[in-house]
């Protein structure tokens, strides 16, 4: 009748079984165990001796006869809790292979501005120096204007510095972001601006479509890309006009 919820709890069918059976006769011996649980003789016998185990019956000895009986049921609770504080107790050491076998590689598409929150939020949760290709400034944008400063204050108070070849443009456009602190700048050549970006940071890379009220990013995870895009940029340093350095 209670098989299935005591399997749950961690009894084998046979287990089960016999453990009902000795609830329904109280003081039994094997034999009677057997023909009221309707398990083999052998296997009650293994059973019963598991179930002593888990401190769910115990033995008796009358008339040099050895008899079992059920413990209280609310046996099986403490079995629970036991099982609970075993599992709280590897927990730790559990979660940390967890996270070293984490799939290395990862692809997401965000969309709109909380897309772009969920992005900065990421840069600050990696905590290495980030890099912009062809950046414009976008954090500037009117819809950012209270998450961006509080943003940019934790940015530097944890000390993540960035690099940004921004696109010429910027010069004119949105001069107040070439005053960030902890920012090392240069600008690509008018005639190379896109309407696309790149920022990576980390083994994370984000590819930005711009569209002026309904960003798309690219979220890619994977350290063979992110240092590809860093030798890239690298390269392209070499030969950007010259910004603060």
């Amino acid at each position: 009748m209670y098989s299935k919820a005591l399997g749950e709890l961690g009894l084998s069918p046979n287990e089960a079984k016999v453990y009902e059976a000795l609830l329904d006769l109280g003081l039994a011996s094997i034999d009677k165990l057997a023909v009221q649980s309707q398990v083999h003789r052998r296997n009650v016998y293994d059973s019963v001796e598991k179930l002593v185990a888990k401190g769910l019956a115990s033995p008796e000895f009358r008339e040099k006869k050895r008899l079992f009986k059920a413990t209280n049921p609310r046996r099986l609770l403490m079995l629970v809790r036991e099982r609970e504080a075993l599992v709280e107790s590897v927990l730790p050491a559990l979660e940390q292979k967890f996270q070293k076998a984490v799939v290395e590689e990862e692809a997401v598409i965000y969309h709109g501005f909380e897309g772009v929150k969920n992005y900065l939020n990421d840069l600050l949760e990696v905590g290495e120096p980030a890099y912009f290709l062809a950046a414009k400034g976008y954090w500037l944008h009117p819809k950012l204007k209270y998450f961006t400063p509080k943003f940019d204050r934790e940015r530097v108070k944890r000390g993540i510095p960035m690099h940004h070849l921004f696109d010429e443009e910027v010069k004119t456009r949105c001069p107040e972001i070439l005053k960030l602190e902890l920012n090392h700048y240069r600008f690509i050549p008018k005639e190379f601006g896109s309407p696309g970006l790149v920022d990576f940071f980390g083994d994370h890379v984000y590819l930005f479509h711009v569209v002026e009220d309904n960003p798309v990013q690219f979220k890619i995870v994977s350290k063979p890309i992110a240092e590809s895009f860093r030798t890239y940029f690298r390269f392209m340093w070499q030969f950007a006009e010259k910004g603060n350095e």
